[in-house]
């Protein structure tokens, strides 16, 4: 694990570029828990608080990552075998979610309801939250995959969760969520980094929770070098126990945690960053008149400039006269 947070390495590296970032994030366990909020429901018997069992359930699972998702090989930790039965129920559920002749079941399926989007926040969220309100970050694009169309609540449940909290901050906020269908080869497309490459090349960092998606797999690498700059990009990983053997140039692994942050947070944080804005604009006007304050008005300098070649008139025909009298006096 690491002591790095997601703040202060976006921080760091805004500081470094000499201005705010564009961040390219992944939803599902990168900014919200999806997996083991399940996995814990389903757990039989006594069992410790959820911030535990989140902590033990990444020290102690292997998992294989794909394109899309990832799959659990096995547990080694607390409570294993109940744990094990749990992961088993869960897998079953997922693969129910896919079976789109449900009817009455489907309103019931984890995968398929609202009630997963009620699972916390990942400190991930606290990390681009802490930096948006410190201006490192000037834009956000939070990228996502469904495996079909028919499962609505897998494009609008995400799409609302996102609005109603990283949609409303002040700044420019995409959500993207592409969905894949494998072509005849069997791999599902589009890949993430043909959707990042065509859509979104410009960006400064990526975040992601699946390791095959930031470096160790040959089809990320193959469109992730067709990205112009490719080498000067920031690649992000949470710091689970599988990420953390994933290493290579620009890439770094962020403490993470389960979080306490809510949909409230981000409406704070939005009208602070208003009232922050506001506050700016009236030094700005303030500025400004006091700039004027200081410098002579238009009509003054014009009065000025006629009385003064008023003046000079005037002392041009007085000079005039008083040499024609000394030339009658002679």
């Amino acid at each position: 694990m690491t002591d790095l947070t997601l703040y202060e390495l976006i921080k760091q590296k805004s500081q470094e570029k000499g201005r705010p970032l564009k961040i390219v994030c992944d939803w599902d366990e990168c900014l919200q828990i999806l997996k083991p909020v399940l996995i814990y429901e389903l757990l039989k018997g006594p069992k410790p608080e959820f911030k535990e069992f989140w902590k033990e359930f990444w020290e102690s699972v292997d998992m294989t990552a794909g394109s899309v998702g990832s799959k659990i090989n096995d547990y080694r930790g607390p409570r294993a075998d109940k744990v094990k039965q749990a992961i088993k129920e869960q897998r079953k559920i997922l693969e129910e979610s896919r079976d789109w002749n449900l009817t009455d079941k489907a309103k019931d399926n984890f995968y398929l309801s609202s009630h997963r989007f009620e699972a916390p926040f990942l400190t991930t969220a606290d990390g681009i939250l802490e930096a948006v309100k410190e201006d490192y970050v000037s834009e956000l694009v939070i990228i996502s995959s469904t495996l079909s169309e028919k499962n609505g609540i897998d494009v609008t449940g995400k799409r609302a969760k996102a609005e109603r909290s990283f949609g409303k901050l002040p700044i420019k906020t995409e959500i993207s969520i592409s969905l894949v269908k494998r072509d005849s080869d069997g791999r599902l497309r589009p890949h993430r980094w043909e959707v990042i490459r065509d859509k979104f090349p410009d960006f400064d960092m990526y975040i992601d929770d699946n390791p095959s998606l930031v470096a160790n797999s040959p089809s990320t690498l193959k469109y992730m070098n067709q990205i112009p700059n490719i080498k000067d990009k920031i690649f992000v990983l949470n710091d689970y126990k599988s990420n953390l053997k994933v290493k290579g140039p620009n890439i770094y692994h962020i403490k993470t945690e389960v979080s306490d942050l809510t949909n409230k947070d981000f409406e704070i944080a939005a009208l602070e960053l208003k009232m922050k804005d506001l506050e700016k604009q009236l030094q700005e006007q303030k500025t400004q008149k006091s700039n004027l304050l200081k410098q002579p008005s238009t009509y003054l300098l014009i009065a000025s400039g006629i009385a003064i070649t008023l003046l000079g008139i005037g002392i041009y025909w007085f000079i005039k006269k008083r040499t024609k009298k000394k030339v009658s006096v002679k």
